[in-house]
């Protein structure tokens, strides 16, 4: 949507240069009235009528101190400016646009591997829980089987957090 406004604010700004250069020209123009009239004279006579009245008018602009070429000048900047705003939010919004396949696309690699990471500290976890019952294992190596394997979810529930902010970003 913002693309968009800038798109017809650059429209706009180029129909203000071609307002601005049919300015310089000579104008021609073709007016007139119609009305009725209604007039009373002395001893009761009345005239009714209808008036018109056509008349062309030819405006040249010869001497205007360059005001109006000024006017197509400022109108080109203008359009300048606007078409460079536009290319500008152009390129960002394509910019931001890679940006997010590349956090998404890095997301979902690190997301698979953190995956496998789980799998493994929980199999781990679960090797040591089995020799800590068997009574080759002390609780100590136990619990930091569990600490490695709660801190392997949780990054993998961060990265999953990236992912999903990543699909936001696109989107948006």
């Amino acid at each position: 949507p913002d693309l968009r406004r800038i798109d017809r604010q650059a429209a706009a700004a180029w129909k203000e240069v071609d307002v601005a250069e049919a300015d310089r020209w000579p104008r021609l123009s073709l007016t007139g009235s119609v009305g009725r009239t209604r007039a009373s004279g002395g001893g009761g006579l009345v005239f009714e009528g209808t008036t018109w009245s056509v008349g062309p008018s030819l405006s040249i602009p010869l001497f205007d101190g360059q005001r109006r070429s000024a006017a197509v000048d400022a109108a080109r900047a203008r359009y300048e400016e606007a078409r460079s705003r536009y290319a500008q939010r152009a390129r960002d919004a394509v910019r931001e646009v890679e940006t997010a396949l590349v956090d998404l696309n890095a997301a979902e690699r690190r997301q698979s591997d953190a995956e496998r990471a789980v799998q493994g500290y929980e199999a781990f976890l679960e090797a040591q829980r089995r020799r800590t019952e068997a009574g080759a294992g002390s609780l100590l190596e136990l619990e930091d089987a569990r600490r490695t394997a709660l801190a392997a979810r949780s990054t993998l529930i961060g990265i999953e957090a990236d992912r999903v902010q990543a699909w936001v970003d696109l989107y948006r």
